[in-house]
């Protein structure tokens, strides 16, 4: 709003709003400061702030949920792993624990993928990312993603990363 000196001194000049709508400016403040007003402002509170509230409420329990359910997926595909290309004729033979190279490639994928379904199906885009096994360690690697939208999927993707570790061992019962 503008003052604009008249004759008897200072007057208020209609704002640039009330000229648009051709509403004097006493309906304009009236409008908006009084009881009609009262869904403007409810409006503005609503958009800036109670949204932005409803999303998080909502969002921040997805994000710990495909955190963990990744972590626990990435943690069974590992031990499947072990389960599935453990090399029993050298265990047998020398006593020292190997997993097959070429069955780690062929079955992380779909042990990951039938770890992951629930997720996939609640929209959150798994993918395994990497995986090795160290034989002179014999440390299992597994990692892998996730990628879930927040604030009603107006904001670009985040992208949650997870890895596991573990020793490989054979214990004798």
């Amino acid at each position: 709003m503008g003052m604009e000196k008249g004759e008897g001194g200072m007057r208020n000049q209609a704002p640039v709003f009330a000229h648009l709508f051709r509403i004097p400016h006493s309906a304009f403040r009236s409008w908006l400061f009084g009881r009609r007003g009262d869904m403007v402002w409810s409006a503005i509170v609503i958009v800036t702030v109670m949204l932005p509230l409803a999303s998080l409420t909502i969002d921040i329990p997805r994000y710990f949920r495909l955190s963990g359910q990744l972590s626990q997926a990435l943690e069974t595909t590992g031990q499947g792993l072990v389960n599935t290309c453990l090399d029993m004729g050298h265990f047998e033979q020398s006593g020292q624990v190997r997993l097959v190279d070429v069955c780690l490639y062929y079955e992380s994928g779909a042990l990951f993928i039938l770890n992951t379904q629930d997720l996939a199906w609640r929209g959150y885009q798994p993918l395994l990312t990497n995986f090795g096994y160290n034989p002179s360690t014999q440390r299992l690697r597994v990692e892998g993603e996730g990628t879930l939208t927040v604030f009603f999927g107006l904001t670009p993707a985040i992208t949650i990363r997870r890895s596991v570790e573990s020793r490989v061992r054979m214990v004798a019962q």
